[in-house]
């Protein structure tokens, strides 16, 4: 992520950085491109000059990969985690006993145990292995155990790891907030450790049962300051979001307008590619930024364009433009993975890259801000990244549910938002002459994009 120097910043930017409150709890609101992640590592850099710790959280790992440099650049008070990776450890260091999870796990001849990665020598050396799987899900990461025999021998010398202090969960990726927001308010005094300032960027997209929890467990510390950065127009989970009347209220801070502030200004994209985002804009409060004044070609919609003339397609343009940082962001899992091999394949002056959940660590090696370097990504993955062009092939795959049309539009609104300069769909016919996708697109009349069919 590139940080704009002191002359490239905006008099609104300006006058949230100087102005919004550093105590309690704030909420910046704006479009996409207007500069919402930088105000978030600006308020960092100015709130860890005061000796306060600071933590930039985000659900994406793509995003928080994408904000790695800017973090480190800040020095060890701002660190820039996920959700998942911040909330787990920041509860068990205060070894809230988790009754839900009872340990040991027996499954078959094995004892499962809740070990810690720092305590993991100690108990390989009581005969204790690692699993590369977890016994309840399958899936990684794994967990220690012990044999059924080696443990019976001596089950005191495993107690140490007969208890676990993870959250108390619903299911695998959901929360108990009202449950713990309890168990936390019974902590004895001085037991409660301070977040310092949580930074939270891509708001929308965690619950109003979070908010809720942070803004009464940051009540008991002597920080536990909060600062979200939201646009409710770029949900891209149906079920999993918060409003920002929701967050508002959940903060308390709905009817102090001295902690609520707004961007309006779109620094990313031509005015084409912004109009064309407007098009599928849906009508939340946050609201469509201001037109840029830059200047740019328009966006296009490639038609009737099979799935092996779309690779070759982007191949051809890119072959003879190495200088882009470029993403190819797709619905379809199996085709992100299809055109990351093909495009890995023809593309020999460009560094290709990807990101599956299912592989999350490939997050780690994401590199972004680089010239010659294309990601195919899931559109899901995409939010809060910016390329110089953006493909959107496949098209004809976008689900599209009279029922849930603004779930559409949300999708379609992120991804057109991703393209700085260039924006090119490509849509097969799919199993009708014209799918249905197409009749949410701007008409030809419109003159918002420009219809080809492919020769």
């Amino acid at each position: 992520m590139k940080m704009p120097n002191a002359r490239e910043i905006s008099d609104e930017q300006k006058d949230i950085f100087e102005e919004a409150p550093l105590d309690g709890c704030i909420l910046i609101s704006g479009p996409p491109g207007t500069g919402k992640t930088v105000i978030a590592f600006m308020r960092a850099a100015l709130i860890s000059k005061k000796k306060v710790d600071v933590v930039v959280l985000m659900f994406n790992r793509v995003l928080k990969q994408y904000t790695a440099n800017v973090a480190e650049e800040l020095g060890e008070l701002v660190t820039s985690k996920t959700m998942h990776s911040w909330f787990p450890d920041w509860w068990s260091k205060h070894e809230i006993v988790n009754e839900e999870l009872k340990f040991p796990l027996v499954k078959e001849n094995r004892y499962y145990l809740n070990c810690p990665f720092s305590e993991k020598d100690r108990l390989k050396e009581l005969g204790g292995k690692w699993q590369k799987t977890n016994p309840l899900t399958n899936k990684s990461p794994g967990m220690w155990y012990v044999d059924k025999d080696k443990f019976e021998q001596s089950p005191e010398s495993y107690l140490d790891w007969c208890q676990s202090y993870q959250p108390i969960k619903i299911d695998e990726w959901r929360f108990d907030w009202e449950n713990m927001q309890g168990l936390y308010s019974e902590l004895a005094d001085n037991k409660e450790i301070d977040w310092g300032h949580l930074i939270i960027d891509e708001g929308q997209d965690f619950e109003p049962g979070f908010y809720k929890f942070i803004h009464a467990c940051g009540r008991q510390l002597n920080h536990g300051a909060l600062t979200v950065l939201a646009d409710e127009n770029q949900r891209l989970e149906e079920e999993r979001h918060s409003s920002l009347d929701e967050i508002k209220t959940a903060l308390r801070i709905a009817k102090k307008p001295e902690r609520q502030f707004v961007l309006t200004k779109n620094f990313r994209n031509t005015t084409p590619i912004a109009k064309l985002a407007g098009h599928f804009y849906v009508g939340l409060p946050t609201g469509i930024p201001e037109y840029p004044e830059k200047l740019g070609v328009q966006p296009i919609l490639i038609q009737n364009i099979n799935v092996e003339k779309q690779i070759e397609h982007i191949s051809n343009i890119l072959k003879l433009r190495g200088s882009l940082e470029v993403g190819v962001i797709i619905d379809d899992e199996r085709d992100r993975k299809y055109f990351y091999e093909q495009l890995t394949e023809k593309l020999n002056n460009y560094e290709v890259q990807t990101y599956t959940s299912r592989e999350f660590k490939l997050s780690e090696s994401l590199v972004f801000d680089k010239q010659g370097v294309v990601s195919v990504l899931n559109r899901k993955s995409c939010k809060g990244l910016e390329f110089d062009m953006v493909f959107v092939p496949q098209l004809q795959k976008m689900k599209v549910e009279d029922s849930n049309l603004t779930n559409f539009k949300m999708n379609m609104y992120v991804i057109c938002s991703r393209a700085r300069t260039e924006l090119i769909f490509m849509c097969d016919k799919g199993e009708s002459e014209s799918p249905e996708v197409l009749n949410y697109f701007p008409s030809k009349s419109s003159h918002l994009i420009e219809y080809r069919e492919q020769a």
